[in-house]
């Protein structure tokens, strides 16, 4: 063989060698370019409002770029939470064991041609109402090929919790009043809620004049009887709870609700009239005042009544 076929042979056996790094390299490497995802470890949960009872869910997630194997390391940090237990996700090898159910420490491996994995599953527990937390620190994934990415922390979705109580709820003080004129609400409820006023029992009809979804709405009765009045509070964790109130509604005229309108109302409405006082009973029609309006009310009832 001659000199010249040696060189021919030993520049295209470089040639070779060259063009299979490069295939090489696309194939390994190219994930790593800046217009690339890098390889990345992230913790995500479904929602951020959640019951004192409730359980909440957390996955920790890699994305390890496509590699075929991808090693992992996490601290996971724990505030107003506890982990009641955690299960390991599919071709995941763990091999540093949880140390305690507060302070999580996570290092293993994935096989496989690795994307987005859900490494570890949490059942965690809040420890009691307000806010709540986890995240991720320490992160690090390892590659294949010798590479290693610290640090690299995905966004934590939904990782800051609200951890509310049973709504702490109540209707107001009872009323007096009579029918077909209308009277303010007062209820309250802790936290932010969906509220809905109703009638439980009573004899008549029953309207909240400004909506039924309000904490202090306005209501009237068409007929003169005893009713109870229900709120009903839920949270942003579907807890509910719910509290009532008496409405008690007299026969139109009839102060002191002995069932008849005569000289027994008409005397009470003259002394509240002449000292200027607001009887409540002796308004008849709600508007801050007795006077002549309530006068007229109890003489057009007053025949009836006797």
């Amino acid at each position: 063989m001659s000199k010249k076929t040696i060189v021919i042979g030993l520049i295209l056996a470089l040639f070779v060698i060259i063009g299979c790094s490069y295939v090489y390299f696309n194939n390994s490497k190219v994930k790593y370019n800046a217009d690339t995802i890098l390889p990345s470890i992230s913790v995500q949960t479904s929602k951020n409002i959640y019951g004192a009872n409730e359980t909440i869910t957390a996955s920790i997630l890699i994305n390890g770029s496509g590699q075929r194997f991808t090693t992992f390391k996490a601290n996971v940090a724990l505030s107003n939470l506890t982990v009641e237990s955690f299960t390991v996700g599919p071709n995941v090898t763990q091999w540093v064991k949880t140390p305690s159910l507060t302070s999580l420490d996570f290092f293993g491996g994935v096989y496989g041609d690795i994307d987005q994995i859900t490494v570890y599953t949490l059942t965690l527990k809040p420890t009691g109402t307000g806010s709540a937390s986890i995240s991720l620190t320490n992160g690090a994934v390892f590659q294949t090929d010798g590479m290693t990415v610290t640090n690299i922390l995905g966004t934590v979705e939904n990782g800051l919790f609200t951890i509310e109580g049973l709504p702490e709820v109540s209707a107001g003080s009872n009323l007096v009043g009579y029918p077909e004129i209308s009277y303010a609400l007062n209820g309250s409820a802790t936290g932010t809620n969906t509220i809905s006023w109703s009638k439980v029992s009573g004899p008549g009809n029953v309207t909240f004049v400004s909506g039924a979804t309000t904490l202090t709405p306005t209501l009237k009765a068409d007929l003169p009887g005893t009713y109870v009045i229900k709120i009903n509070a839920i949270n942003g964790s579907a807890q509910e709870n719910q509290a009532t109130m008496q409405f008690l509604v007299y026969k139109s005229g009839d102060i002191n609700n002995d069932t008849f309108v005569n000289d027994d109302d008409f005397t009470i409405l003259l002394y509240a009239w002449s000292n200027k006082s607001r009887n409540v009973m002796a308004d008849f029609n709600n508007d801050g005042q007795v006077n002549g309006s309530d006068f007229t009310i109890l003489m057009i009832n007053w025949p009836a009544s006797t």
